[in-house]
């Protein structure tokens, strides 16, 4: 009996280790994944949006955020953007127009292309 109750113990120890590694690979690979899109979607937004001729310094910003930083593959990503000569940042979804829109989704689409 005490033979069994080791090896269960033995084995329980060695489930939690590879549970663990595998959740740090999970983690660092979704770490690594999403900051590559992060900073494209950022790159391909802003380019997509520059304006031309006397206003050819404005352009858009975008960003995608965790909801869970802690865990960032278990909780939701916002996708933000700000359109050239808007105030602030507004959700693709809700608050863009039908332009606006397609350009979000084709910088999201090419980021994660």
């Amino acid at each position: 009996m005490k033979n069994r109750l080791g090896e269960l113990a033995l084995s329980r120890k060695t489930a939690e280790e590879t549970f663990k590694a595998v959740k740090k690979l999970r983690k660092d690979c979704f770490d690594e994944y999403f900051v590559s899109v992060q900073s494209r979607v950022i790159n391909y937004y802003e380019e997509l949006t520059k304006l031309k001729g006397k206003h050819s310094s404005s352009k858009g910003a975008a960003d995608l955020i965790v909801s869970n930083e802690d865990e960032k593959y278990k909780g939701g990503i916002s996708y933000l953007c700000c359109p050239p000569k808007k105030a602030y940042a507004l959700n693709p979804e809700k608050e863009l127009s039908g332009g606006e829109k397609t350009l979000a989704h084709i910088a999201l689409f090419l980021a994660i292309a």
